[in-house]
C-alpha cells in the first residue's frame, strides 16, 4: 500500500504525524502532498506548508512534494501509484478532488478535527472512511444535521464512520517533563499555569472583543455605560472586566501561588504587549511533532482558556482546565454548532472533577479568591471524560488498521 497525506497547512502535521509514523513502522511508502496554493501573506501565512517544515519521524523518511492545483495533485498521485489519500476532515472544497481521485481508483480517508468537523457533517459519507474519536461526537454531529434540516444519507454516513480515538495524543510518549522544563528554563519543581489568551484574531464579534473586552480605556468604559442599553456591556464596563485586567488578575494569581505563567498563542493572535510583559514565557507553534501545545501540557498544573478545544488535549494529560465563557450575546457562540454544544454537550468544557466552565466575572473571582490547590483533578472523572470524548488507547494503530481495511 502507498499512502499520501494532504498537507494544506503546516499544522496538519500535528494531527497526522503519529499515523504517518505508524505507516512507516509497518513498512509502507508515505508521501506528503504540500498545498502550495495556500496564501503566503495575511493572517494565516504562518501556516503555509513549506516542504522544509516536514517533521522527522521515528520510523523512517517520507517523500514530501508540493502541488499548486488539483490537476497537479491528481497527476502526482497517479505517478506515485498512491492507493489512499488522508485528509484532515472533509469539506465541500474537496468534492471535486475526491471525484478525480476516485476515477483513478484512489481511496480517501478523513480524520475528525475536533469541533471543526461538525459543521461539515453532511459530507461524512463522501470519503471511503471517516475516522472519529468516539460515538458521542457522532451523536453531536447527527443532532446538528437534524437541527439544521441538512440533507444527508444517514445509513451511508454510519457505514463510513469508524471510532479510533484521538491519534494526536500518541505523541505523549515522546515527551519528558524534565527535558521540557530544562529546555524552557523552568525550575524542575516550579508549578506551571498555561494560558491560552483570548483569540482576538479568530473572533467574528468585533464589537465585544475589540470595544467591550479588548479595550481598557476609562473614557471608553464611561461611554459604554452612558450609551449602551445592554446589561452585559454595562456590567463589563463598570467592573473593568477587560482583557488587560484579566491578564493582570491571572498574573497576580500566579505570583500568589508561586507559579510560572506560560502563554501559548498562535501567530494570527500575536500576544498583546501588556500580556507579553508579565508572562514568564510566550510560545507560538514552534513545532508539530511533538506539538508545542502538548509540550506545554506535559509540564502544566492548570490550563486557563476561552472555550479552547485544547481541553481535549489538556484533560488526557491530567491538567485541570478552566474555560471562560464569553457573554451569551457573543457572536462566535451563537452559530448552530456552538449553540448545540453549549446546550447538550456542555460537558466538553464543564466536566466535574477535571474542567470548569465559568463566566468572565466568575473567573476574576476565582483568581482573587482561589489557590492552585483548589483546582483538584479527579482521576476517575478523567477516565470518564476520556472514554466519552477522547477514545481508545493506541489510536494511531487503530486508525491505520481502518486505513488498511479499505485498500
Amino acid at each position: 500500500m502507498r499512502i499520501a497525506f494532504l498537507i494544506n497547512r503546516n499544522i496538519f502535521y500535528k494531527y497526522f504525524s503519529t499515523i504517518i509514523d505508524e505507516a512507516l513502522k509497518r513498512g509502507y511508502p508515505v508521501f506528503c502532498f504540500h498545498d502550495y496554493s495556500q496564501p503566503r501573506k495575511g493572517k494565516k501565512a504562518y501556516q503555509f506548508p513549506a516542504l522544509n517544515q516536514t517533521p522527522r519521524f521515528k520510523h523512517g523518511l517520507v517523500s514530501a512534494v508540493s502541488f499548486k492545483t488539483e490537476e497537479e495533485l491528481v497527476k502526482f498521485a497517479s505517478q506515485k501509484k498512491i492507493d489512499v489519500i488522508v485528509s484532515l476532515h472533509f469539506t465541500s472544497s474537496y468534492q471535486g478532488l475526491r471525484k478525480a481521485l476516485q476515477a483513478k481508483g484512489i481511496r480517501w480517508v478523513a480524520l475528525q478535527n475536533g469541533l471543526d468537523s461538525i459543521g461539515h457533517a453532511e459530507l461524512f459519507s463522501q470519503p471511503d472512511k471517516y475516522l472519529f474519536y468516539t460515538k458521542p461526537w457522532l451523536d453531536f454531529a447527527l443532532q446538528y444535521l437534524e437541527n439544521e434540516k441538512k440533507i444527508f444519507d444517514k445509513k451511508e454516513t454510519l457505514n463510513k464512520i469508524a471510532f479510533c480515538g484521538f491519534s494526536e495524543l500518541d505523541q505523549v510518549g515522546l515527551l519528558n517533563p524534565y527535558t521540557i522544563k530544562k529546555e524552557w528554563g523552568i525550575g524542575e519543581a516550579k508549578k506551571v499555569v498555561v494560558f491560552l489568551p483570548f483569540p482576538f484574531g479568530a473572533t467574528d464579534d468585533r464589537f465585544w472583543s475589540k470595544i467591550v473586552y479588548g479595550l481598557s480605556n476609562p473614557l471608553v468604559r464611561v461611554l459604554l455605560v452612558m450609551f449602551s442599553f445592554k446589561k452585559y456591556i454595562i456590567r463589563a464596563a463598570l467592573k473593568n472586566e477587560n482583557d488587560k485586567a484579566f491578564c493582570l488578575a491571572l498574573k497576580k494569581f500566579c505570583l500568589r501561588n508561586n507559579c510560572y505563567l506560560l502563554v501559548k498563542s498562535r501567530k494570527k493572535d500575536i500576544v498583546k504587549s501588556y500580556l507579553a510583559k508579565i508572562a514568564d514565557k510566550v510560545l507560538y507553534d514552534e513545532g508539530f511533532y511533538p506539538a508545542t501545545i502538548l509540550k506545554c501540557f506535559t509540564i502544566a498544573d492548570l490550563c486557563v482558556n476561552f472555550l479552547s478545544t485544547a481541553v481535549l488535549e489538556s484533560i488526557p494529560l491530567s491538567v485541570p482546565n478552566l474555560s471562560v465563557l464569553p457573554p451569551p450575546n457573543y457572536k462566535n457562540i451563537n452559530n448552530p454548532v456552538w449553540k448545540l454544544l453549549l446546550s447538550k454537550y456542555r460537558d466538553i468544557f464543564d466536566f466535574k472533577g477535571v474542567s470548569k466552565l465559568v463566566s468572565l466575572s466568575e473567573a476574576f473571582k476565582f483568581f482573587k479568591e482561589k489557590n492552585l490547590n483548589d483546582f483538584t483533578f479527579d482521576i476517575i472523572a478523567q477516565k470518564e471524560y476520556v472514554k466519552k470524548y477522547i477514545g481508545s488507547n493506541e489510536p494511531s494503530e487503530k486508525a491505520f488498521d481502518e486505513i488498511e481495511k479499505i485498500v
